[in-house]
């Protein structure tokens, strides 16, 4: 076998497709069995302009679907800003901005499965996620499906494997933020059936990077700030930002910043998953402040160990959230400890006695003005 970073494929590259006319813009996802599934923007038809076509290659270099792909979608008019996610079965969900309607686009989606036929419970060319919307981005909802996220205004949907929209969400999608002007959302799981997402917000004229958390029900978090948290309003110019879950409910979020005024460089900004903001480093948290990861995790039956260490004592608080971000328990309200690791316990119980249900909660510990939230899952 070739050793590393020498190409493994033919010479230049496999050829997905050279079909008439350009194809342009592709998107890639892995296929789960060390091959790829690759979505683009089509040209072969005239008659319709860009059409959206997906191709699968296999871990050798051998295209699996159609010869020059899969088309997903011919409608006419025009398709284009495509977006790609895994199912998780070998296939993929795929979202577009469509312009079949005329006007400035609709959000549709399509599923191709692994064997590269299209889902034939979703729609011919597509089901529709919204009536109007461009630039969408997308994440898979970790049970075969998929959350859509789409600007002008910041809206997400979420899409079921059937192939219909959810109906715990709002036809059309739920506003996370309807200020003016935001462009080019990015979006990350959040770990419990929801998703975070981050933008390019010019609501004051200017260009900032902002977030806001969309709940598995459809809901949008609570504890969140309404039209999105604020992550960079330094300088009049921040741009381009893309996401990463931080793997405890909460996301880590980067971008192209010009508040030099006289050059280009490169920030991050942390978000937990109850809306607080973390300065890099934390400005409000004591130096070394440690969250644990809850454990057992999932717990059962209500024996979860909350573990946290301080560097000097402090006041404490914590408290369970559910995934609306409503308070079902008080663990402490500015309680004295002293330094070094500290324990709390929760035993599955909400403040008036009552067991809770099976489900996803948060833990957040809080320290002055400073607070961190970890996922914790109760099973019975």
């Amino acid at each position: 076998m070739p050793g590393p970073g020498v190409p493994q494929w033919a010479p230049g590259g496999v050829a997905l497709s050279t079909a008439a006319y350009d194809q342009d813009h592709p998107r890639i996802v892995a296929d789960g069995a060390g091959g790829a599934i690759v979505t683009w923007e089509d040209g072969r038809s005239a008659a319709t302009s860009w059409d959206i076509y997906a191709q699968r290659v296999d871990a050798a270099g051998a295209p699996q679907w159609t010869p020059d792909g899969v088309p997903l979608c011919t409608a006419p008019k025009g398709q284009g800003a495509t977006t790609i996610v895994a199912d998780g079965a070998g296939g993929a969900i795929v979202a577009w901005t469509d312009y079949r309607r005329g006007g400035s686009g609709d959000i549709y989606a399509q599923h191709v499965m692994a064997p590269g036929a299209v889902d034939p419970t979703w729609s011919a060319n597509g089901v529709l996620v919204s009536v109007g919307g461009e630039y969408p981005t997308i994440v898979s909802d970790g049970a075969g499906g998929a959350i859509v996220t789409w600007g002008r205004d910041i809206y997400a949907q979420h899409v079921l494997p059937s192939g219909a929209m959810d109906p715990a969400w709002p036809a059309n999608g739920v506003p996370l933020c309807t200020a003016a002007n935001q462009f080019f959302p990015q979006i990350v799981s959040d770990g419990a059936g929801g998703a975070i997402v981050t933008w390019e917000d010019q609501r004051d004229l200017h260009s900032h990077i902002y977030a806001h958390h969309v709940l598995a029900s459809g809901a949008v978090d609570p504890a969140w700030t309404a039209n999105g948290v604020p992550l960079s309003t330094a300088g009049p110019y921040q741009t381009s930002p893309t996401i990463a879950s931080d793997g405890a409910g909460g996301a880590i979020v980067t971008w192209t910043d010009y508040r030099s005024g006289t050059n280009y460089d490169v920030y991050a900004q942390r978000v937990y998953g109850a809306g607080a903001v973390a300065a890099v480093p934390p400005g409000d948290a004591p130096a070394h402040f440690q969250f644990f990861a809850p454990s057992p995790n999932p717990t059962r039956d209500g024996r979860l160990s909350i573990r946290f260490s301080l560097p000097v004592s402090g006041q404490v608080s914590a408290r369970l959230l559910d995934l609306a971000g409503h308070r079902v328990r008080t663990l402490a309200t500015e309680r004295e400890f002293s330094s070094g690791v500290q324990v709390l316990g929760w035993d599955g119980r909400d403040d008036a006695g009552a067991a809770l249900p099976s489900g996803v909660y948060f833990v957040e510990v809080r320290v002055g003005t400073h607070s961190e939230a970890r996922r914790a899952v109760l099973l019975h």
